[in-house]
């Protein structure tokens, strides 16, 4: 039997292309002579690939499961039964393409997206655009990854953030406690910045933070200064004890000396740099002031 709901009210979204993973069922019922028993199948939809069923979609419930046991093909044993199967099925329908089929709503590939669907969803706006994404996760509790981490942002954590595989990030990593990879590692996507050459410069927190500066000072001795400490404070968070590293690398045989923005901002260590690669750390050590410090 396929069951009905007459109010769906479940939104689902892809995290990764689902072309490999969205069914059509086929029912062949009994006629009594030449066939005994019902039999069914689920086969990938034709017409599909990673284009047209991309990471970001939003699929809407239309009231209709698949049930091992009760519908034909889904449970071991079964004519057309194909290995892993047997599973509750859900149809969806995507409204960008048209297509409507069947998923695993437990599968990896779809998260929860609303519960309550909206009345209007601009199709232009369903491919993974920010503002069509999943909503945001507040939890007392664990979070839990199997798989890796992707962040298109900063990573925070009040307390530990524990990954079985990498953790990717584009902006930061801050965490209120400990950060532990039982396998896999962290991986930071750092800005690459070549300064101008023979020339002082003005960092900005973009370039500072994470990030990995470069530049050449040959003919004369430069300076090279950093943000102001409030505009560091706000990238960082504005939490007292969250810091940053970068990287700086003189090639030249003239000094760049790395000073502060405003005076809010303390220098600690020689900041004088001819011809060497050295990694420094902001910190935040107040509510209005940082410090630089040479690794």
């Amino acid at each position: 039997m396929i069951g009905y709901n007459a109010r769906p009210k479940k939104e689902h979204i892809s995290t990764a292309p689902f072309n490999t993973a969205f069914y059509e069922y086929t029912l062949t019922p009994a006629n009594g002579l030449t066939t005994m028993t019902a039999s069914g199948s689920l086969a990938l939809l034709s017409g599909l690939d990673s284009t047209n069923c991309p990471a970001g979609r939003i699929l809407r419930e239309v009231g209709r499961k698949l049930y091992p046991g009760a519908d034909p093909g889904l449970q071991p044993g079964e004519t057309n039964y194909v290995s892993g199967y047997n599973h509750i099925w859900t149809k969806v329908y995507d409204v960008v393409t048209g297509f409507s089929g069947y998923i695993d709503t437990n599968s990896a590939i779809f998260a929860p997206y609303a519960n309550t669907p909206v009345e209007f969803v601009d199709v232009g706006e369903q491919d993974g655009s920010d503002s069509r994404l999943g909503a945001s996760v507040y939890t007392a509790g664990n979070v839990t990854a199997v798989g890796s981490g992707i962040f298109g942002g900063n990573v925070s954590t009040v307390g530990s953030g524990v990954f079985n595989g990498n953790l990717n990030a584009v902006g930061s990593g801050t965490f209120g406690s400990n950060l532990i990879m039982q396998s896999g590692v962290f991986n930071q996507f750092r800005p690459i910045t070549l300064l101008t050459t023979n020339a002082n410069a003005t960092l900005t927190t973009s370039q500072l933070l994470g990030g990995y500066i470069t530049q050449v000072a040959n003919n004369a001795n430069y300076t090279a200064t950093l943000p102001s400490t409030a505009s560091i404070i706000t990238a960082l968070g504005s939490r007292v004890g969250a810091s940053s590293d970068f990287i700086f690398w003189n090639s030249g045989a003239s000094n760049v000396t790395l000073t502060a923005g405003d005076g809010n901002t303390s220098v600690v260590g020689t900041m004088a740099l001819a011809n060497v690669i050295s990694r420094f750390t902001v910190i935040i050590t107040g509510s209005s002031t940082v410090a630089l410090l040479r690794a």
